[in-house]
């Protein structure tokens, strides 16, 4: 009951292994959660090849379990499961982790247990770098990242998505999508998705020679723009400040694995992505007006021609995804929609603009944002 895992604190490149076995709570139950060898072949479906199950434990706010997926092709992901302690849908949130981010903690995991909290059933797919296929060897695991395209991603999650919502028995016609930055391109590529509520897209285009230097200019500025954000968090005496000190990995495979994803950013195959999407699948799209890394207008102009879509600009650069305000706003929306939509009902007949509506009005109610806490005791 182990798996082969990067770590955020390793003393060399060469020797992050990680094994974690955790005993949960109580028993997991019967027929839901199985090891690698114990899932049904059908169930892998033709793509994935083995799950190997990291861990699996208690949260006051529903059972988490973590795994090792790998595919036919040998890329795996680590992907986190969670099962509301309190379900109010049986509709799973589905994203895909940003761009140099570790789904382990921080950021990430302060929003998948923000989802449990909701009462939604939450599959979080980190990134390839995060777990080591030791079946390959360093030079074949860099070719094979250097190959990655967000298409491939998407795919990859739409099979994950498959697997999971199988297993736990939850509605597989129906998703909910959610993502930032990297995330929120893959998103787009998302299937059966009945609702999605992005921030941040890479490029909805391929860019031009000449915006080349804005781009660059935008990859210096970033750094100072991030420190701002965490300095607002001190000043505000954010207690989620501490867990944000794991959003980002410093494995160095992990970093390079990322890097090679740059191409399909400036490639604009975000935006092909969402040029797939059903034009009546309701979205809500926040962009940042000084996000020089996603032809905000652009997506603007998208998003407008969709009948069942919104489209929110407001302040600050890519790095502000970070900002309490973008979760809380989330899971406002979140809880409108569950509350909406009841338990088992059909997503066809809600009125997605009175859902966002209805998350203005409560947004505008709160004198100020509260952010849900991570338990520190998550950590794996």
């Amino acid at each position: 009951m182990s798996a082969v895992e990067t770590s955020t604190s390793q003393s060399s490149p060469g020797s992050h292994i990680e094994q974690a076995t955790v005993t949960p709570l109580r028993p997991l139950p019967e027929g839901v959660f199985f090891t690698g060898e114990e899932i049904p072949e059908e169930l892998l479906g033709a793509d994935i090849e083995k799950v190997d199950l990291i861990y699996a434990k208690e949260h006051p706010r529903g059972l988490i379990t973590r795994e090792a997926v790998t595919f036919q092709d040998g890329t795996t992901y680590p992907v986190t499961t969670g099962m509301p302690a309190h379900q109010r849908s049986d509709t799973a949130i589905v994203f895909k982790t940003a761009w140099l981010t570790s789904s382990k903690g921080g950021h990430n995991m302060h929003t998948f247990l923000a989802m449990l909290q909701l009462g939604y059933p939450v599959i979080m797919v980190g990134s390839v770098g995060e777990i080591v296929n030791e079946d390959l060897s360093l030079s074949e695991r860099l070719t094979q990242a250097s190959r990655v395209t967000l298409p491939k991603i998407a795919h990859d999650v739409n099979r994950i998505a498959d697997l999971k919502t199988k297993q736990l028995g939850l509605r597989e016609d129906a998703r909910i999508g959610i993502g930032e930055s990297q995330g929120a391109g893959v998103g787009f590529g998302l299937e059966k998705l009945v609702y999605g509520d992005y921030v941040a897209p890479p490029f909805k285009r391929p860019i031009e020679g000449s915006e080349l230097l804005d781009v660059c200019r935008q990859a210096i500025i970033e750094p100072f723009a991030l420190c701002g954000v965490a300095l607002k968090r001190v000043l505000a005496r954010d207690r989620a400040l501490k867990h944000y000190a794991a959003t980002f990995y410093t494995d160095p495979e992990h970093i390079l694995k990322e890097l090679f994803k740059i191409p399909a950013f400036l490639d604009g195959q975000a935006g092909g992505l969402l040029a797939t999407m059903e034009e009546d699948t309701p979205i809500h799209l926040r962009a940042l007006r000084k996000d020089g890394w996603g032809q905000v207008h652009e997506y603007e102009r998208v998003i407008a021609r969709r009948p069942r879509s919104r489209f929110e600009l407001v302040g600050g650069r890519h790095v502000n995804i970070g900002d309490p305000r973008t979760l809380g706003n989330l899971v406002i929306r979140l809880d409108e929609l569950a509350t909406e939509r009841g338990p088992k009902g059909s997503f066809d007949d809600v009125d997605f603009h009175a859902v966002l509506h209805a998350a203005e009005a409560a947004r505008a109610a709160k004198s100020r944002t509260k952010t849900i806490q991570p338990d520190a005791r998550l950590a794996a």
